[in-house]
């Protein structure tokens, strides 16, 4: 029996986008007659007690480096160094999924060990290579795509939804258009209720009451929040929907999939531009900073939509997308768990 260890399991987080890159590769390494012998969730240090449970049963090492790559963070040192680490102990190590900017040349010389890298756009494989020119890597869109589920949506009506963002202020920004609108929130992360990590619904709190101190109160949106606080309500939000509005990458992602119009706060990197450019949309159509951007687009929910909705080059460029990020992530999961 194959085994192998899968490093920054991103499950734990709670969040649609991982539950989906984690269901592709534990699907694929079972399809391939791979056993998980062990795993290391993300946002865990590894320390050198982890070293004997993470390699003595497994020759295979696949790193998923969605989200953590990039900023030289604490984290992203750990994974590099326990890929050599691992590389050193004979074993094939494959780092995939993964975002990359702003690291060190430290970091790409450890990460250059690998057998195999994928990077999930252009930019970061780019970004890897101007460190390492001699390096490879394959670039394979999110494997979130491989496992969303499809949405059937009407092609008519003019229904907004809303997630949150990384980002609080974006967060913020994100429910007063929401609330502006009319638009229901679409929960991608689980929170605790009445944790303060809880930014959505805080964020809820704060637009309710700005509009009731201006004699403007609207608690919809604050009691769809309430209602949705679990990620396992987003998939049917957002099949109501006719426009997303988003700080999240998963998010985005997930419209990618379904051919949603949507538009995006950035988030705390540039992934979401970097995977339109690939993708052939055009950014300066989607990308907002607020509420004043949006109106400026459309006073009226349908008004919205209209501007978002995909033109025909963009149609054939995101069907284009899909169906070589289809064959891309195909090959490299076959590579992977060959």
């Amino acid at each position: 029996m194959k085994r192998y260890t899968l490093v920054n399991d991103t499950t734990p987080d709670l969040h649609i986008g991982s539950d989906a890159v984690v269901r592709t590769i534990r699907q694929a390494a079972k399809v391939h007659g791979y056993t998980e012998a062990a795993a290391h969730r993300v946002s865990t240090e590894i320390t050198g007690k982890d070293y004997h449970r993470l390699l003595s049963g497994s020759e295979l090492i696949v790193i998923n480096g969605e989200g953590t790559l990039h900023g030289d963070s604490r984290g992203c040192k750990n994974i590099a160094h326990f890929a050599a680490v691992a590389k050193s102990e004979g074993k094939r190590v494959a780092l995939i999924n993964s975002c990359y900017s702003d690291n060190s040349q430290i970091t790409a010389d450890l990460l250059m060990r690998c057998d195999l890298l994928a990077f999930r756009e252009s930019h970061a494989a780019s970004s890897f290579c101007a460190q390492q020119p001699d390096a490879q890597p394959l670039v394979v869109g999110d494997l979130s795509l491989q496992s969303f589920p499809r949405a059937a949506r009407s092609s008519s009506g003019a229904r907004i939804a809303v997630t949150d963002s990384v980002l609080d202020d974006a967060t913020r920004a994100l429910l007063q258009i929401g609330q502006h609108f009319g638009a229901d929130y679409a929960c991608v992360k689980d929170f605790k209720l009445l944790s303060s990590k809880n930014v959505p619904l805080r964020s809820a709190w704060q637009v309710f009451a700005q509009g009731a101190r201006r004699l403007r109160p609207h608690p919809s949106l604050l009691l769809n929040v309430l209602r949705h606080q679990s990620r396992a309500t987003f998939h049917a939000s957002a099949q109501r929907a006719a426009l997303l509005i988003t700080g999240r990458f998963h998010a985005v992602m997930y419209c990618l999939c379904n051919q949603m119009p949507f538009l995006y706060i950035a988030s705390n990197t540039a992934k979401i531009d970097h995977v339109l450019r690939d993708a052939g949309l055009d950014i300066a159509r989607r990308k907002i900073s607020g509420l004043d951007d949006v109106r400026r687009l459309g006073a009226q929910p349908a008004e919205l939509v209209r501007a978002a909705a995909f033109t025909p080059a963009e149609e054939q460029g995101l069907r284009l997308y899909l169906q070589q990020q289809q064959a891309a992530a195909d090959a490299l999961l076959r590579t992977v768990f060959a």
